[in-house]
């Protein structure tokens, strides 16, 4: 494998690494010290829907770094099969 596209790979691992830490953020278990139980009132709905909607951007941010991961996992293999073709025929590039 090529330095290139061990780099691709080395930097997927890491998109993947640091999506694995904010799925696991305590923010996503926040929803279940602060409902009812805990407070009633309009400011306690308000607070509820805005950890909903910072969950969801957490989780969106996540699914993003995973399908960057994905994009250089493709681009290392992509770039494995034309260091592949360099080498067998040295005159290709």
């Amino acid at each position: 494998m090529g330095a290139t596209a061990q780099h691709l790979r080395d930097r997927a691992l890491e998109l993947r690494a640091v999506a694995a830490r904010l799925e696991r953020a305590p923010l996503l278990a926040l929803h279940g010290a602060a409902g009812p139980d805990t407070w009633q009132c309009p400011a306690a709905d308000e607070f509820l829907l805005s950890i909903a909607q910072y969950q969801a951007r957490l989780l969106d941010a996540a699914d993003d770094l995973v399908w960057q991961a994905i994009v250089l996992d493709r681009m290392a293999e992509d770039q494995e099969a034309a260091d592949a073709v360099a080498v067998a025929d040295p005159g290709w590039r």
